[in-house]
């Protein structure tokens, strides 16, 4: 069979995820079979694309390790929407470290757990959206969401694009975008939201986040928030959870979703959770729990770590310090550099501008000025360092960057010695 009737042969939405390829996984695939080493292959690329925490994944392996077990039970099928225990570990750790008031506190009723975030925004489009209708999505996002929405649902994403220089878009422009999507036939069904923001690194202000629910009231439709990093606030900015409003117009309408991926340095565990006060919508998000269902083994390690409140506090209290500490270095040494960026405020991430580069990338590699960004990134990879640019965040604009700093410092200070090698290349070129 010729690979065109094969493809002929799969599912109009499989062909249209193959024709949609992610620069964030081009990058983690390169990474992944050239990893940099600096005994084994010092020649390698170094990976400040993927949003991974390497500053204390080595004391969170130390402490699950310690309540992973198989045994004959293990082995069965456990609830595939989570179990009871480990439901109650997440709903009292999150809302004892937010500071969920008690009129609002959450029950293990309302938590289902998911393989990862990708998994709990997949199993949200799914119950919320019919094929073609749309996710209203401030820009720029992570590019992720694109997959997770599209990919099995068929949900299209309406980028929200902003004119303010902090980069959170107006009511009006939240109006325009939905207006214009509606214009084109295309039924808006939730907004997501992500707080804190990836790729800025900013915590969504509290009178912000209000409007924004209010926006949705007043357009009847649902409004997931994406708090991943919800726990990585290691600013002086107050992070408030949309599950600790009192008031909010619609609580059954508010849905959140989190995971042990990046707070607790546990990406490969593929431990996410759905928070939602509506038992219709969770119900209904329980339908594909077979589907996104985790290890017994690590349910119940991931509860005994999440229940124990010493351990998490000083946890938290480390990573804290430690990602303050890369960041005041890394925003330093950018400033010494001129190359602008937005001032973080949580996570692992700057989002900085290299556009007075692409010009120049585009020359020496030979395209067009449109493609100076891609360029940039390529001459970048050549040179054995990797992060993602804006067009992987849906940005409009080019030549911006998001550049990790949760690894350890000698392994920055390489990488940024690779980046500005690049640039000075390309700024004697523009001479």
């Amino acid at each position: 069979m010729s690979c065109e009737m094969e493809r002929a042969a799969i599912s109009e939405l499989a062909r249209a995820n193959l024709s949609r390829p992610s620069i964030l996984i081009k990058g983690f695939a390169a990474c992944s079979a050239n990893p940099y080493h600096p005994d084994t292959n010092p020649s390698g690329l170094i990976n400040l694309g993927t949003a991974e925490n390497k500053l204390v994944a080595h004391k969170m392996a130390e402490k699950i390790s310690q309540f992973v077990e198989i045994n004959a039970e293990i082995l069965c099928y456990g609830a595939f929407e989570g179990s009871l225990e480990l439901r109650t570990a997440v709903a009292n750790m999150y809302g004892r470290t937010l500071k969920f008031p008690a009129s609002v506190a959450l029950q293990p009723d309302n938590v289902m757990i998911t393989n990862g975030c990708a998994g709990a925004v997949n199993i949200l489009t799914e119950v919320l959206c019919n094929k073609g209708d749309g996710v209203l999505l401030p820009a720029p996002f992570y590019g992720g969401f694109d997959f997770d929405i599209r990919s099995c649902s068929g949900a299209k994403i309406v980028p929200v694009y902003t004119k303010q220089d902090d980069l959170v878009p107006t009511i009006a422009e939240l109006e325009h975008a939905y207006e214009a999507a509606e214009g084109k036939h295309i039924k808006i069904k939730y907004m997501l939201l992500c707080n804190p923001v990836n790729p800025t690194g900013r915590i969504m202000e509290e009178d912000v986040l209000r409007a924004y629910l209010k926006f949705a009231e007043s357009k009847n439709i649902h409004c997931v928030v994406d708090e991943i990093y919800a726990l990585s606030t290691w600013g002086t900015h107050k992070f408030v959870s949309a599950l600790a409003l009192e008031d909010v117009p619609d609580p059954s309408r508010l849905h959140v979703v989190w995971s042990l991926s990046k707070d607790f340095s546990g990406s490969g565990l593929r431990i996410g959770a759905i928070f939602s006060r509506s038992q219709t919508v969770l119900s209904a998000c329980k339908t594909y729990a077979h589907t996104s269902a985790i290890p017994n083994f690590l349910s119940t390690a991931a509860a005994k770590v999440l229940s124990d409140e010493t351990f998490i506090d000083a946890f938290i209290a480390e990573n804290h310090a430690l990602l303050r500490d890369n960041y005041v270095k890394l925003s330093a040494t950018l400033d010494a550099k001129g190359i602008p960026h937005i001032p973080a405020q949580a996570g692992f991430f700057v989002w900085m501008d290299l556009g007075k580069y692409v010009a120049a990338a585009a020359r020496i590699a030979g395209r067009s000025e449109a493609e100076g960004e891609t360029a940039l990134f390529e001459l970048l990879l050549e040179e054995g360092i990797y992060f993602a640019p804006g067009s992987a965040f849906f940005d409009d604009r080019s030549g911006f960057f998001r550049l990790l700093f949760a690894a350890e410092w000698k392994d920055m200070q390489l990488a940024l010695e690779r980046i500005f090698a690049v640039l000075g290349r390309l700024t004697v070129s523009c001479k």
